[in-house]
Order: C-alpha cells, then sequence, then structure tokens
C-alpha cells in the first residue's frame, strides 16, 4: 500500500538526498520549511483507483526541527549554527523581518531552548493534527523545542 505517501515533489533516491543534505550546507538552500498537507488514510484512500485522485502531500511540519537536528546536526552535515539559520535567521531575513532571526541588546527576541538530550519515536498517534498516517511513522528523533519565548527582553 503506497498511496498513503504519495507526495508532490516525490520522495527521491539517496543521490538526491544527499545533493539536498548539500545544498543545505553550503548555502544554496536558505532555509527548511513544508507545505504540511496531512491527510488521512480514508482521504489518500478515495484515490486508490485512480491515481490522479489521491490528494498529495503529507504532514509533518512539527517535526521539521527534530528531523533536521537528528540527520543534518547529528550526523554532521551541518553545524549547529547552520541549523538555527536555516531554521530561524534566513527565514527571517527573507521575509524582511530585520530585527527578528538575532539577539540583541533592547530588541525583542522570539527564543526557542532547545534540548539536544530529548529523545522520541515519532508516531501518527502522538500528532498534532487528526491525520492517521505518518510518513515520519517510527522515525527516531533527538532534541526538541522546551520552551518557545516570545518577544523575551
Amino acid at each position: 500500500m503506497v498511496f498513503p505517501y504519495i507526495i508532490s515533489p516525490p520522495i527521491r533516491g539517496a543521490e538526491d538526498r544527499e545533493e539536498l543534505w548539500k545544498g543545505l550546507a553550503d548555502g544554496t538552500i536558505d532555509c527548511v520549511s513544508t507545505d504540511h498537507c496531512p491527510f488521512t488514510l480514508r482521504q489518500k484512500m478515495e484515490g486508490r483507483f485512480d491515481f490522479t485522485k489521491i490528494p498529495n502531500g503529507a504532514g509533518g511540519l512539527h517535526y521539521r526541527m527534530n528531523l533536521l537536528f537528528t540527520y543534518g546536526v547529528l550526523q554532521n552535515r551541518i553545524t549547529m549554527q547552520q541549523f538555527v539559520q536555516l531554521t530561524s535567521t534566513n527565514a527571517a531575513r527573507i521575509f524582511g523581518f530585520e530585527d527578528y532571526g538575532y539577539i540583541r541588546a533592547g530588541i525583542p527576541s522570539n527564543l526557542i531552548l532547545w534540548n539536544p538530550d530529548y529523545k522520541d519515536t515519532i508516531s501518527f498517534k502522538d500528532s498534532l493534527t487528526d491525520a492517521d498516517i505518518s510518513i515520519y511513522d517510527n522515525f527516531e528523533i533527538f532534541g526538541n523545542a522546551e520552551k518557545i519565548l516570545i518577544h523575551y527582553a
């Protein structure tokens, strides 16, 4: 049963994935995000007899930082500084939020207190969506945002 895992663009092979990691490390790719399209198994099954009717996409926005930390930082594909840039600093710059993405005296900051020792296994049962499937089910992850401080000064 593959139709639950149909997404656009499709999941590629190891060579393509390694090129994406290289792009993250060398600055070709500025930030990591997702369109976050969580569908239920029932919704995906509506297209089981007609490929063109399978809803494309998968949920996973809430795992973005854990996955990037686990498979990027901990596997030495990117540095911790690059992790911060890819998940916050660069996006703030790209979208014109000049006072965001940095810690500066006198400027309120949005801060994430990151616990690098956190360990878990992803399960759709713990998902923050109504989806009952996940392309990340049973992935082991490390690192987690323990606290988020908004406009902290």
